[in-house]
């Protein structure tokens, strides 16, 4: 059974027991077309290199790749890696993300961005 809501423009997509094949075909393309609307990146797009294995499991002889970090600012992401720490405690890989901090702007005015709230009754 999977669990989880993933909130798509108006609608939800309930996911409290997907049971057949079709359905969960329905569903990924349904979160899909919401990343996709939302303009947002998956990092291990950004660095094809790290599309290794997130998930492995040697005792049931079974791996795949299924955690992902979604940015919706690609050009900040400078880098992207699934770890191999030799040692790990879960059958899940951790991955680990960098970004570029940027300057947004002179932050000396910042005082005088501050909105008016007088203005705003």
């Amino acid at each position: 059974m999977i669990m989880f809501c993933i909130p798509c423009h108006h609608d939800v997509i309930d996911l409290q027991a997907v049971n057949s094949y079709w359905q969960v075909i329905l569903t990924l393309i349904q979160i899909y077309n919401f990343i996709q609307s939302v303009h947002l990146h998956r990092c291990d797009d950004l660095f094809p290199d790290q599309k290794t294995p997130t998930y492995i499991n040697t005792a049931l002889d079974q791996e795949n790749q299924i955690d992902y970090i979604l940015t919706s600012a690609a050009s900040s992401v400078s880098n992207f890696q699934a770890l191999d720490l030799g040692v790990n405690f879960s059958d899940h890989v951790p991955i680990c993300l960098s970004v570029i901090k940027t300057n947004t702007g002179d932050t000396s005015k910042a005082s005088d961005a501050s909105p008016n709230h007088n203005n705003l009754l």
